[in-house]
């Protein structure tokens, strides 16, 4: 399955921000992290799942 077509399944799910000077200073922030390989990263201590074929950067 292709990252789009991942994607493709949950776009119903998705809701973009209307356009906000807020918007930009709420998600300025990045943070460099590093998936496993049972798909799972943490952030601030905290272990999430990453769904295969989503974020996935050639």
């Amino acid at each position: 399955m292709t990252p789009l077509d991942r994607y493709a399944l949950d776009r119903k799910n998705v809701r973009f921000l209307p356009p906000n000077e807020a918007n930009d200073e709420m998600f300025f922030v990045e943070e460099e992290r590093n998936t496993r390989a049972d798909n799972t990263f943490s952030f601030k201590g905290e272990r999430f799942v990453r769904h295969c074929g989503i974020g996935v950067s050639p």
